[in-house]
C-alpha cells in the first residue's frame, strides 16, 4: 500500500502524456459539449476516465503512486492556468475564443455546423434567455466555456455604452 511499485518519473510522464492527450481530445470535441453535458456525453466521460485510469498508474495501486499522479495533474493544471492568465495567445489556444452565432438576427449556419449546434439547441438556449425569435437578437455568442450568451436588440444601446 505504501511502497511505490513504479518509478516516480514514469508516473509523472504517464500523467503528463494523458493530460496532453485528453486536452487535445477535448479541444477537438468542441465547446458545445461543455456548455451542458447530455447523458450520452456524461457516459462517454465516465468510460474515458476508466479507459485512461490504467494508463495513468499501470499496476501500481500504491498510495504514493496516486499522490504522484494527482500531484502531477494538479501541477499541470496550475501551470496552464498561470499561462492563460499571463498570455493572451495561450488563452486563445488553451481556452478558445468566443464565436458569434447570430449577428443582427442573422444565423451563422457555417459556424453552427462546425460547432455541431443544431437549430433546436440554439433555440433552446435563446428561450432560456427570454428570446422567442432570432430577429430579437443583436448578438448571440458561443462562449469559450460552451455556453451561449445573448444580447437582445433592445439591449444593444446599453452594451455599446458599456463596452465602446
Amino acid at each position: 500500500m505504501w511502497n511505490l511499485e513504479s518509478e516516480w518519473q514514469e508516473l509523472v510522464l504517464r500523467a503528463s502524456a494523458i493530460f496532453v492527450f485528453l486536452f487535445i481530445v477535448f479541444r477537438i470535441w468542441g465547446k458545445k459539449h461543455f456548455g451542458e453535458l447530455t447523458p450520452f456525453d456524461f457516459l462517454l466521460l465516465l468510460i474515458m476516465s476508466e479507459a485512461v485510469q490504467n494508463a495513468l498508474i499501470d499496476d501500481d495501486k500504491s498510495v504514493p503512486a496516486g499522490f504522484i499522479t494527482v500531484g502531477t495533474l494538479m501541477f499541470l493544471n496550475i501551470i496552464l492556468n498561470k499561462l492563460v492568465f499571463h498570455s493572451k495567445t495561450a488563452e486563445k489556444i488553451i481556452e478558445g475564443v468566443p464565436k458569434v452565432l447570430i449577428k443582427n438576427g442573422k444565423l451563422n449556419q457555417k459556424l453552427m455546423h462546425k460547432e455541431t449546434i443544431t437549430d433546436r439547441e440554439l433555440h433552446e438556449a435563446l428561450r432560456m434567455q427570454g428570446v422567442m425569435d432570432v430577429d430579437e437578437v443583436f448578438q448571440a455568442t458561443l462562449e469559450a466555456n460552451g455556453s451561449i450568451s445573448v444580447v437582445k436588440k433592445k439591449d444593444e444601446p446599453l452594451m455599446k455604452r458599456l463596452f465602446h
